[in-house]
């Protein structure tokens, strides 16, 4: 997909990369649970960080 792109993207063009992105999300939480330990779902951005107390 281009920068310059001139037409709209389509609906289906939007879910498309939506899901490549997802993909990528959870191989990326897999790799820092695999390499920090821990659930993959430790890693969701979109989940609050225990503060451990402090």
């Amino acid at each position: 997909m281009a920068r310059d792109q001139t037409t709209p993207m389509t609906d289906e063009d939007i879910e498309t990369l939506r899901e490549g992105i997802e993909e990528i999300r959870q191989e990326v939480r897999e790799d820092l649970a695999a390499d920090f330990g821990g659930d993959p779902e430790d890693y969701r951005a979109d989940k609050p960080i225990p503060d451990g107390g402090e």
